[in-house]
């Protein structure tokens, strides 16, 4: 009864698309040697399966 609770700011997620599909069936794949996080799409009629979101 008077508990007080910290309100959070929300957060929006945009999901990952898949740059070959524009699928959002996408999944963290590992990372690159320079430390980026490559990802893997997970739709199994697309012809691309790991990208990178950030190339630059």
């Amino acid at each position: 009864m008077g508990q007080s609770f910290k309100a959070f700011p929300s957060m929006v997620l945009e999901p990952t698309h898949c740059p070959s599909c524009d699928g959002i069936d996408v999944i963290q794949h590992g990372k690159t040697a320079a430390g980026k996080q490559r990802y893997r799409c997970q739709n199994s009629a697309c012809k691309r399966s790991t990208f990178i979101q950030d190339y630059s």
